[in-house]
């Protein structure tokens, strides 16, 4: 139950994306992330995140648009089968499209295919070595396959770029206590 959670709070901050030509690549994001690493509060680290995330949606083809439209809009009612077919056909039209990797690999999540999401996430991360969202993703999928040390390591790699990450704080100092031996 956590990790569907985790899964939709990663989700809900794409749905408000707005249309324009912008990627992974756009040079906005480097003074964003500067921003987000030295945020003093989570209310402004949300508000950075939003802006990171509205530009990490956003591809200046449209029909790529369409399709992470209409692959969010299948997530946001459990329809899974629409929402893989939309981000595979959004990565078959621009296959160096981080967020499409992403969206697909969250899909992926939820369907317990953990091997693909895997695949997906790490292909996210070659386009975009700073999502964060990627890598809590990765984080929950090694939970979910029960590799906890590698879950920590993504957890905390998320951490060093977003440090305002509340619920993947909590989630270190848990796993962090378990592997350790001294369970919450």
């Amino acid at each position: 139950m956590r990790a569907l959670s985790i899964a939709l709070v990663l989700v809900a901050g794409c749905l408000a994306a707005m249309p324009a030509d912008a990627r992974q690549d756009d040079p906005r994001l480097k003074d964003l992330f500067a921003e987000l690493k030295t945020a003093t509060s989570t209310i402004e680290a949300r508000m950075i995140e939003t802006k990171i995330w509205k530009i990490w949606m956003q591809n200046d083809d449209p029909a790529v648009d369409a399709l992470m439209d209409r692959g969010m809009d299948a997530m946001s009612v459990d329809d899974t089968d629409t929402a893989l077919a939309a981000f595979s056909q959004a990565i078959k039209r621009d296959d160096a499209f981080a967020e499409a990797y992403n969206k697909r690999a969250t899909v992926e999540f939820l369907r317990h295919d953990f091997e693909a999401s895997v695949a997906d996430i790490e292909r996210t991360l070659q386009l975009e070595p700073r999502h964060f969202g990627a890598l809590a993703g990765l984080g929950q999928v090694y939970l979910a396959m029960n590799k906890k040390a590698a879950a920590l390591k993504a957890f905390e790699a998320a951490l060093a770029i977003n440090p305002k990450l509340e619920s993947v704080q909590r989630t270190v100092t848990e796993l962090k206590q378990e592997l350790e031996g001294n369970p919450t």
